[in-house]
C-alpha cells in the first residue's frame, strides 16, 4: 500500500486516534484531516490506517463525507472526461461494466524490436 508522503503522518494518525478516543467521529476527523493539508486520497489512506472501515470502503466513506462533499461533483465529472477521452481514441481499448462503476483501459505498446533503435518502448502516462 502506497503511504501518505508527509514527515509528520504517524503523528497526525496518533493525533486522530487521541481525537476518537476523546469522542471524535469520523465525519469532524475528515474535515480536520482537510484543514490540516490532506488531500482526498491522504484521508483514504488515515481511514484504512486507523481502522475505522474496511479497504473496500474507506473510498466510499471519504468520497461522500461531508468534508469532501464540495469535490465530488468535480471528482465524478472529471473522471466521465477522462472516460469519454479514452474511448474515443481508437487505439485503446475501453471496456465498461455494465455498472458503470468500473472501467479498463488495455494500452498496446508497439513491438521493441519492431522500431528502428531497437530500444525497449514504454507505457505513455495518463
Amino acid at each position: 500500500m502506497i503511504a501518505v508522503q508527509r514527515p509528520d503522518y504517524q503523528d497526525l494518525l496518533a493525533e486522530a486516534r487521541c481525537r476518537l478516543a476523546a469522542g471524535t467521529d469520523v465525519e469532524a476527523l475528515l474535515e480536520w484531516f482537510k484543514e490540516i493539508g490532506f488531500h482526498q486520497g491522504d484521508c483514504i489512506f488515515a481511514v484504512v490506517h486507523l481502522e475505522l472501515v474496511p479497504r473496500s470502503e474507506a473510498k466510499r466513506l471519504v468520497h461522500y463525507s461531508r468534508a469532501w462533499s464540495t469535490t465530488r461533483k468535480q471528482s465524478e465529472e472529471l473522471h466521465e472526461a477522462l472516460l469519454r477521452e479514452l474511448a474515443d481514441d481508437p487505439d485503446l481499448d475501453v471496456r465498461i461494466d455494465l455498472d458503470g462503476k468500473r472501467w479498463t483501459v488495455t494500452i498496446p505498446l508497439p513491438d521493441p524490436a519492431a522500431t528502428d533503435s531497437g530500444s525497449p518502448t514504454t507505457a505513455p502516462e495518463l
